[in-house]
């Protein structure tokens, strides 16, 4: 039996999240992203033994754009935010 059309289309990754935490279905976004809410108890996980296989993540820059202070300031704790290590 074919699933009926949605009836919400979102495509913006926060008002995803604002539209499951208002209750308006099921959503399947990175565990970062709802980490919080899923802790405080706004959210709630749905068939856990489903759950995708992880992604990994990649931070991509411009080669040729110099390694400023701040760059690597960025790069180091995004790596240090995201990693499983």
């Amino acid at each position: 039996m074919p699933l009926p059309p949605p009836r919400l289309r979102i495509n913006h990754a926060a008002a995803l999240r604002q539209a499951a935490v208002a209750g308006y279905g099921i959503i399947l976004q990175a565990a970062v992203t709802l980490d919080t809410d899923l802790a405080a108890g706004r959210l709630c996980r749905v068939l856990p033994d489903h759950a995708p296989e992880p992604r990994p993540l990649t931070l991509v820059r411009l080669p040729d754009r110099r390694m400023t202070a701040g760059l690597r300031a960025f790069v180091d704790m995004a790596v240090a935010a995201f990693s499983d290590e």
